[in-house]
């Protein structure tokens, strides 16, 4: 039932074989290597990596992807299916170590949320739970379990405590925030990357700021700035975006400053950033009488026709109209015709739609007609 969605919202998604599942990258912990098992029948998934689990309904908000399919076939709604089973090593040491950790913490400094970066380019996420940190990003244990660990942005407590006249610099993940704060910034990202954009559960902290994007150079770096943008601006935000020259296909700021740019040369760019301009919303063109074009088109050899018009130039004219509409499958004659009276009374030729009624007839059955056949 839930094949369809899986295989076009869920990256890298793919079915893993004999078991009738499927295997996709996990977004709530931003992973690159598949490690999600997902249930096409029931819609239930399960993440060996960071153990979270739950149903593609709740994934799907949490991911601001579209609803999957509503109902879960033959599933009770009180009866969980049996999880998955887990590592017995955890992380996989296939991952390879760990090269970076990167800490997010609450308004009041303390650990909530630990992201591991790994040799493979996995990123675990971890919880702070009872002293320690936890894999997965559920709380087991508690007041809080069976909830949803919230997220914050990256160097969160940094933002509460600064001083609303600060500006902040957005990027694309952990490691850029991390070099423009090395840089004298106060920077910022969110979990995950573009994977996970617009989850945050405090906007308002950047109520009445001004925020600079610096977008990774591709699709998935746009989508992530005007996703994250526009909940930005729902906020109060004053949103800016900067936006690196030169810089590779797929390249985001530590590229660019890997390059031999200076801190120097960045800072002129930010103080030239742009205000940020929402995408025009997409409308839909008119529906048109034959799928692809429309009744203008085909009366555009009367163009610039007037009351002092030759007969032999109007007679081309709907000769070519007419030939024009032999060559469309479904052809709207009539409104067509009803076009050719309206442009030529506009131009103050006197006629009634059966004086020009012949163009709608084959060519073969007007000469029969005028022969008397």
């Amino acid at each position: 039932m839930f094949s369809t969605w899986i295989e076009t919202h869920l990256r890298k998604a793919k079915p893993t074989g004999g078991s009738g599942q499927y295997i996709a990258c996990c977004d709530y912990h931003g992973d690159e290597n598949p490690s999600m098992l997902v249930d096409p029948e029931t819609g239930h998934f399960c993440c060996q990596a960071c153990s979270e689990s739950g149903w593609l309904d709740q994934y799907a908000k949490d991911h601001l992807l579209p609803a999957p399919p509503s109902k879960r076939n033959n599933v009770p709604a009180h009866k969980e299916p049996k999880r998955q089973k887990e590592h017995k090593q955890w992380p996989p040491p296939e991952w390879g170590p760990v090269v970076a950790s990167y800490y997010y913490r609450n308004a009041q400094g303390e650990n909530h949320i630990k992201v591991d970066r790994h040799e493979s380019k996995d990123f675990p996420l971890y919880r702070w739970e009872n002293g320690k940190w936890r894999a997965g990003m559920t709380y087991k244990a508690g007041p809080l379990k069976g909830q949803k660990v919230e997220r914050y942005c990256y160097h969160y407590d940094k933002i509460c405590q600064a001083d609303v006249q600060r500006p902040i610099i957005w990027c694309e993940g952990e490691k850029d925030a991390d070099l423009a704060n090395s840089l004298g910034a106060l920077a910022t990202t969110t979990i995950g990357g573009s994977g996970s954009s617009g989850r945050l559960a405090d906007w308002d902290v950047f109520r009445g700021r001004s925020v600079t994007f610096i977008p990774d150079n591709d699709d998935a770096g746009e989508k992530y700035l005007a996703k994250n943008a526009a909940k930005l601006l729902e906020h109060g935000a004053d949103v800016l975006v900067c936006r690196l020259p030169g810089l590779q296909e797929g390249g985001d700021l530590s590229d660019w400053m890997a390059e031999g740019h200076t801190k120097e040369q960045l800072a002129e760019l930010l103080d030239q950033a742009e205000r940020y301009q929402p995408p025009a919303e997409k409308t839909e063109a008119p529906k048109k009488p034959d799928g692809k074009r429309s009744i203008a088109s085909f009366v555009e050899p009367l163009k610039g026709i007037s009351k002092n018009y030759d007969a032999q130039e109007l007679q081309s004219a709907l000769e070519a109209i007419r030939a024009d509409l032999e060559g469309v499958n479904d052809a709207p004659t009539t409104m067509v015709l009803a076009e050719i009276k309206r442009v030529l009374k506009a131009a103050g030729i006197q006629g009634s739609l059966k004086d020009f009624s012949e163009i709608a007839r084959p060519k073969k059955a007007a000469t029969d007609a005028n022969n008397g056949t």
